[in-house]
């Protein structure tokens, strides 16, 4: 282990090895939050009853409560992970670009074979000349910086769906809701009765019509909260809006207390299930509950019992008479078409059959199901209101595998500090590729100071044989020619393709509000409802649903998409803008004359310290926070969410892929902000001077820095213009000028002269 320890620190080292070290710190402490935030989740699932210690690959439950803190938890979990994540993009995002940035050898091997290199972006190119040791190191950071596109792993009936490192926080902790948050079960009963008494009209089979719906309550339940006053007694027009306003958490029972119900019934004639919505008269349909009756009739074998629902007359037959099985038949139909109020009505029917048939009263009531009912009006209503239970899982799992990569990185930064203190310095920027070129001129670039990178890309264009040729300086251009056009291209295309799908799936869920809810008014619930929705009833905020895992894995896709989209969006948008802005910087030294700004400026010197690579900190930082704002957003604005029903029959879970659309919204207001500024930027700003493009090139680098005399011109205030003198190689020719960075005194090039 000790060959994977930071090297010493020494005073002279250079920033940019400075800089890896700092990197490296910053991962370490991301790797100890990391550690911290597993201890702490681990401790709290700990001390959850009937919690087995599963298999690492399972989820555990840190919390199981309030579901308002649980959506505070992931929100605020959520944005801490992202502000993570962010660290560590930006982190391998210096590393990976330090490990391609050549050396000064290999610029000048290139340029001896007619190629060129990239300088301060991060180029592809550059792999090829590198060596495969800093190749190996740059694809292990790529490998855990950008997401793999999925990773499932299933163990114990549970499915973890991940996205790699600076994204695999997202699905480490997720947010699962035990009871639905907009669950109510309604029941009509009758007016004139204390509630305290009302469970006394039914029998013991009720308790099967309170044994339907997704919240149980069950008859002991019900009868122990009405004994103990144990509900809130609610207006008529307060309990309507409170079943109707679906964006209001509500679990728990409806008593609805109507006249057209009264204490003389019993059984399951002293009350009715409320059914759909309330009408513009203000009424409930009240469902009648369908009856199952116990009888049994003498026969030579004893008493037969039989039920109303499995009366068979063929198998009556064997043991009893004809006339009793019809009379018997006869009693299944009157008692499941007449439905009898009380066991006096029963009695009397019976008693006008031949056959010595006895219903046994104790089953009045027993529900079968529910029927059609008639509308009821209500006076007020009886709430038994329960907070809704929702549940924070984390998956140890990924936390284990986030920190594994982490470690990586933290170990790949270690052998770039190592192998840096040993290698020659790299070219990191631009203003370190003029300060060596001063120092020591290429004579492969010498009497081409007038070239661009358009011209050094055009067909058949061998850039060493053009140093006879003379060419004029083109005028200052637009900011956004700096970056490769494919990169322009990219960025553009996830620019203008994000805001076109998102709008289009923005007008699909709209057109789903304003078709699903009849009044696209209710629209106005994207901002009432804030940016969590994971925990919201079914509806509106849902995408879709499936109760098997195989599916979830679609679900799962689709969720991470975004982040996926995201992380290649920062690469290719900081890729643009550190063209722009390094082009930009390098642009000024053709009006001002000032010092290089270099990765290791020397004591007592013009030069300066570099910015972070090329990126001023006035862009760097708000590019940043942007980021770590969307990415907050774009994980908020997809979910899988976990639902788990507790039914009589066991616990159902459903896997719901649920949508924000006031985080799709930020999301996008953010994203086209971002793109409306980088094109404002390249379109309406020029460069302040005649300086040729360099488009991060060696060559045009090189060609721009031949000053007539380069003794300590790298360390002094330096600036690009016509030489009044010519460097040596280049012979004078009337009319025909040079230009190069100098310390000595310069003239404005002019547009009309050639140059060489």
């Amino acid at each position: 282990m000790d060959d994977l320890e930071l090297a010493p620190q020494r005073d002279d080292e250079p920033r940019w090895i400075k800089n890896i070290r700092w990197c490296a710190y910053c991962s370490v402490g991301v790797l100890l939050l990391n550690i911290v935030f597993a201890s702490t989740l681990a401790g709290m699932a700990g001390k959850i009853e009937g919690q087995s210690a599963d298999s690492l690959l399972s989820f555990s439950t840190a919390y199981s409560g309030s579901c308002s803190l649980v959506k505070s938890w992931g929100i605020s979990l959520d944005l801490l992970i992202n502000l993570l994540s962010t660290i560590a993009l930006a982190a391998s995002s210096y590393c990976m670009q330090v490990l391609v940035a050549p050396s000064r050898e290999q610029v000048d091997q290139c340029h001896a074979q007619g190629k060129w290199l990239d300088i301060g972006i991060p180029g592809i190119r550059n792999l090829t000349i590198v060596g495969p040791f800093r190749v190996g190191l740059w694809l292990i950071l790529l490998l855990t910086s950008t997401p793999f596109h999925l990773m499932y792993v299933t163990s114990d009936d549970q499915l973890l769906h991940l996205i790699s490192d600076n994204r695999s926080y997202n699905s480490a902790v997720s947010r699962s809701i035990v009871l639905s948050q907009h669950d109510v079960n309604v029941y009509f009963i009758p007016r004139d009765i204390d509630p305290a008494q009302f469970p006394r009209l039914l029998t013991p089979r009720n308790e099967q019509c309170f044994a339907y719906g997704s919240f149980q309550l069950g008859l002991d339940e019900m009868s122990s909260f009405l004994a103990n006053g144990s509900y809130e007694t609610v207006r008529k027009d307060r309990c309507i809006s409170m079943l109707t306003d679906q964006d209001t958490p509500i679990l728990g029972t409806f008593f609805m207390r109507t006249s057209q119900l009264n204490s003389s019934m019993s059984g399951n004639r002293a009350f009715r299930k409320g059914a759909g919505s309330p009408g513009q008269n203000q009424t409930l349909t009240g469902d009648q509950p369908l009856g199952v009756w116990d009888f049994e009739f003498d026969t030579s074998y004893g008493a037969l019992p039989w039920k109303t629902n499995s009366f068979d007359w063929d198998t009556c037959s064997q043991y009893a008479t004809s006339e009793t099985c019809n009379d018997a038949r006869n009693l299944t139909s009157w008692l499941t078409t007449s439905l009898p109020e009380s066991q006096g009505l029963i009695d009397s029917y019976t008693k006008s059959l031949g056959s010595n048939i006895t219903v046994k009263p104790e089953t009045l009531g027993y529900c079968q199901g529910w029927g059609s009912g008639s509308q009821l009006d209500f006076d007020d209503c009886l709430v038994i209101q329960q907070d809704p239970n929702c549940q924070l899982q984390y998956s140890p799992f990924i936390f284990v595998l986030v920190a594994v990569m982490v470690i990586i990185k933290i170990i790949v930064m270690i052998l770039i500090v190592r192998n840096g203190l040993r290698s020659p310095s790299p070219l990191l920027t631009i203003g370190d590729a003029v300060a060596s070129f001063l120092t020591l001129p290429d004579s492969n670039t010498l009497g081409i100071c007038w070239m661009t990178k358009l011209d050094l890309k055009k067909k058949d264009y061998a850039w060493r044989d053009q140093a006879h040729l003379k060419g004029r300086l083109q005028g200052p251009s637009i900011w956004i020619r700096a970056a490769k056009l494919w990169r322009k291209l990219i960025v553009l295309a996830l620019w203008i393709g994000c805001i076109i799908y998102v709008f289009y799936q923005l007008g699909i869920i709209a057109h789903k509000w304003c078709i699903g809810e009849s009044d696209c008014s209710a629209i106005r619930s994207w901002w009432i409802t804030g940016i969590d929705t994971s925990t919201m009833q079914r509806g509106p905020f849902q995408l879709w649903e499936t109760y098997t895992q195989s599916s979830v894995i679609e679900l799962a896709l689709i969720s991470n998409l975004p982040q996926l989209f995201l992380t290649f969006s920062y690469h290719f948008y900081n890729s643009v803008l550190t063209s722009i802005l390094a082009e930009a910087e390098y642009s000024s030294y053709g009006t001002q004359r000032k010092g290089l700004r270099v990765s290791w400026p020397q004591d007592n010197t013009a030069q300066r310290s570099t910015y972070w690579l090329s990126v001023p900190l006035r862009y760097s930082v708000p590019l940043l926070l942007i980021y770590l704002v969307i990415g907050w957003a774009v994980s908020q604005s997809l979910s899988l969410v976990t639902s788990s029903e507790i039914r009589t029959d066991g616990i159902l879970t459903s896997y719901s892929l649920k949508y924000s659309p006031l985080a799709i919204i930020i999301s996008l207001a953010l994203y086209f902000v971002m793109g409306a500024s980088l094109l404002a930027l390249g379109l309406c700003r020029r460069f302040k001077s005649k300086l040729p493009l360099t488009g991060a090139c060696s060559v045009i680098i090189s060609a721009a820095c031949h000053p007539p005399d380069s003794l300590d011109d790298a360390t002094k205030g330096v600036q690009w213009g016509e030489t009044l003198l010519l460097p040596d190689g280049l012979e004078h020719e009337p009319g025909v000028g040079h230009c190069s960075f100098t310390s000595k005194e310069t003239l404005l090039p002019s547009g009309d002269k050639d140059y060489r």
